[in-house]
């Protein structure tokens, strides 16, 4: 994962072709695969919605991921999050850095991970 990254490789889609290229899924590409989470859906759908980033207007987001520990697990959550129809970015004011987690762990579009 961290290879695809530093390659500029985000597209769900084509890191799990790197992978299966290779013969191996990592756990953590077949538990998204998996997963019902709205961002996952979102993830896979090659014309999702995108919206100008807050910080530099030239650049678009989609996810704003990230991550948070919670009882002895990583639990993944986009800062970027599609509330009726529309994409709302909690990374930005006014919300709080926290703004973010709260609401998707509230909507369940998460994913929970053991370390």
């Amino acid at each position: 994962m961290r290879l695809a990254m530093e390659n500029k490789v985000f597209d769900l889609n084509e890191i799990k072709k790197i992978y299966d290229s290779l013969g191996q899924i990592p756990p953590i590409i077949d538990k998204v695969n998996k997963s019902d989470a709205n961002f996952v859906q979102r993830l896979k759908d090659e014309n999702r919605q995108v919206i100008s980033d807050w910080i530099n207007k030239d650049d678009v987001a989609t996810h704003k991921m990230s991550w948070a520990t919670e009882d002895n697990h990583v639990v993944v959550y986009p800062n970027v999050q599609e509330i009726d129809g529309r994409l709302e970015d909690f990374s930005r004011p006014p919300y709080d850095k926290w703004a973010g987690y709260r609401n998707a762990v509230q909507r369940g579009d998460t994913i929970h991970m053991t370390p």
